[in-house]
Formats: C-alpha cells, structure tokens, sequence
C-alpha cells in the first residue's frame, strides 16, 4: 500500500475532520473519533454556499471548516445582508441559524427563496427550540440541525442530493 493510500484510508476513519484538515495540522486533534468502520471522505469542491450567522467567530469558524471541506464559501452577519448577495450572485446552498437580529428566520428563508428564480437549497443550523425548527421547514428549509452541530451530517446533507421540501 502508498502512503498516500495508507494515509487516505486513515482519514476515512476520522469522522469530524475536514478532507483538508492535515495541511493545517489539526488532525492530530481528532484521532479520539475513530470509528470501528470506515467512513467515506466527502466534498464539498463545486459547491457556492452561503453562512449565515450573526456571532462573528462562529459564522468564520463555519466558513474555514466549509472551505477545508473543498466549498466556496460567502458568509453575511444579518438577514439583509444575505438577501443582497442572494440578489447579486448564485449560491447552491444557504446554510442559516435562525436566531438572527434583523430578520425572523422562516421569514427570511422564504424572502431568499423568493428573491432569485434559481434553485437553492436552504439548511439551518440553530440553537432555538420548536415551534421555530417547524416553521422553518414549513418555510422551505431542506433539513434544520441543532446546536450544537454534528459537523459530519452537515457535511451529509450538503454533499448529498437535495431533500424534498415543504410546502411554503
């Protein structure tokens, strides 16, 4: 075996770290969530998403990981700020906490989904509780996660093909 391949079949049994993240030496940290079957390395290379998350330090932690993960990422602090790019250029995904200061959250995913004919996939990641989850879905968002976040389904959601929505 390469080591290359030995190295490629190693990362597949680290579930949480990003497909990039040994250049950046933060593998080491994560070798504690091997698991007992391999796990396929998904990317996110191809993909033009949108953050949307108004606490500075996690909207950029969320924008590093995504790019370790091969994304093309923007991110935007408010509701406004995130129609604007919305307005200007074409994203594949939006990924949104809802709890933000300017918009509700189902109301601004229907206003991202109505503000371009192009078709976006919406997923939320927040810390709010029902009946927010719900209106969500019910607005249009693919698939709500709680905080704190599962890092390795986002990954799922985002690489795999879009989930039926909800009736808005």
């Amino acid at each position: 075996m390469t080591e290359h391949a030995h190295a490629d079949r190693n990362r597949a049994r680290y579930a949480f770290a990003p497909t990039g993240a040994r250049s950046y030496g933060v593998e080491s940290r994560w070798h504690s969530t091997c698991l007992t079957e391999p796990t396929v390395v998904l990317s996110l290379r191809g993909l033009h998403l949108l953050v949307i998350e108004d606490e500075p330090v996690t909207r950029e932690i969320v924008a590093v990981l995504l790019r370790l993960e091969g994304a093309d990422v923007c991110a935007a602090a408010t509701g406004r700020e995130a129609l604007d790019l919305v307005r200007a250029q074409h994203f594949d995904v939006i990924v949104s906490d809802l709890g933000l200061p300017d918009i509700p959250g189902d109301v601004l995913i229907r206003a991202l989904l109505a503000a371009t004919a192009d078709v976006m996939r919406v997923i939320v990641v927040t810390g709010e509780e029902e009946p927010s989850r719900t209106r969500a879905r019910n607005a249009g968002a693919e698939m709500v996660f709680p905080k704190p976040l599962d890092w390795s389904q986002l990954v799922r959601q985002l690489a795999g093909p879009a989930a039926p929505r909800a009736a808005a």
